[in-house]
């Protein structure tokens, strides 16, 4: 069996500490299940700024099911992060300019 995981200080570095612990949780159970994992992930960029990463990964097998390692993709997020939170600001507004208009609103297609 391969060894535990490990990440280097060069990379733990920049990954949220809140984010480390279900990380090395998600590749610890790959490499002794083989259990694929996905979350999201921040990590921080050397300027400070923060960004949002979706994290795959799975176990990978050779000829007699024995798990050799572990691969994985990282995918930045931080777009897509960026637009739902407008759009649940704007839905918030909506709902609360309808909610709380002193008058009867209706919305209807026509």
């Amino acid at each position: 069996m391969t060894p535990p995981p490990r990440f280097p200080d060069e990379h733990s570095r920049f990954i949220h500490p809140d984010d480390m612990p279900p990380l090395l949780a998600a590749v610890e159970e790959a490499r002794q299940k083989g259990t694929p994992y996905e979350f999201e992930l921040r990590i921080t960029r050397p300027d400070g700024s923060i960004r949002h990463t979706l994290v795959r990964g799975e176990a990978i097998r050779d000829a007699n099911g024995v798990i050799v390692s572990i691969v994985g993709t990282t995918h930045d997020i931080t777009e897509r992060k960026r637009i739902q939170a407008l759009l649940t600001a704007s839905e918030r507004q909506y709902r609360a300019l309808f909610e709380q208009a002193p008058v009867a609103l209706a919305e209807a297609d026509v």
